[in-house]
């Protein structure tokens, strides 16, 4: 699936305002692959057709099946991929092929993300500005998720585009694994809503600053809480909510808070 777009052109037609015109509108494309965990069956994902190699290290990680230190190598052979460890992973049959709402409560420990990561507001709406520079295909199609990792002074370092919002930060820590880049002192942007499995991927990955130009979720933001990840949701291009851990942000309070 290397090299395939994740967009294409199809024939519809229009009815707009009483008339009919025949259109090629932009539409997603959707693919999948079968991930094996050395030579074990963990499932099939379904993803747009990019960065496959790096997703499936990524969701590896972010749901819990691997730390990044026991990954000895990737491979993909066709619309397979093989993630490698030096010592055999037993993959409980209850987490092989299940849905990722159920699997991931039954993982052990979190560890709470650690961090000296200090930000400005300034620089928490430079990324949230940048999101939607990276997100070409979601404004052909509308089906298109996007997140973006940035370095502490708001350069991008990766961008993602999927047709699921989970499948973009699964191709964002894999990418950051495979090149060996720290996430500890990063921060995740999204175009998505923040719900509980969104950051336990940020928090299983320590990166401490997720920010998202969508809305979050209440479990969202109890998990936030709990492992020390800073979630900032409706981020504009003159303001943004913080909802956990606010003092990675260098915030002056007003006086006239209601």
């Amino acid at each position: 699936m290397k090299g395939k777009t994740i967009i294409k052109r199809y024939p519809a037609l229009l009815i707009q305002g009483g008339r009919t015109q025949k259109v090629e509108d932009w539409v997603a494309v959707e693919g999948s692959y079968e991930l094996y965990l050395n030579d074990t069956l963990v499932d099939t994902i379904v993803v747009s057709p990019t960065d496959l190699e790096a997703h499936a290290l990524g969701y590896l990680v972010t749901e819990g099946f691997l730390k990044p230190e026991e990954v000895t190598g990737v491979e993909q052979q066709g619309d397979q991929i093989f993630v490698r460890t030096a010592t055999k992973k037993i993959i409980p049959r209850k987490a092989a092929h299940q849905n990722v709402i159920y699997r991931r409560r039954e993982w052990g420990e979190i560890p709470v993300v650690s961090s000296t990561l200090e930000v400005s507001p300034a620089l928490i709406i430079q990324c949230a500005q940048q999101i939607p520079e990276h997100s070409e295909s979601w404004k052909k199609t509308g089906g298109i998720h996007c997140s973006v990792l940035f370095d502490q002074e708001g350069r991008v370092i990766k961008a993602a585009e999927d047709i699921g919002r989970w499948n973009t930060v699964d191709k964002i820590v894999g990418y950051a694994l495979l090149h060996r880049i720290p996430l500890t002192k990063k921060i995740l942007g999204c175009s998505g809503r923040q719900p509980e499995g969104m950051v336990l991927k940020a928090a299983r990955a320590q990166i401490p600053i997720v920010v998202t130009k969508a809305a979050v979720i209440d479990r969202g933001i109890e998990v936030a809480e709990r492992l020390g990840v800073t979630l900032i949701g409706f981020a504009r291009e003159d303001r943004f909510t913080i909802y956990a851990h606010p003092e990675r942000v260098r915030v002056a309070f007003s006086p006239h808070l209601r």
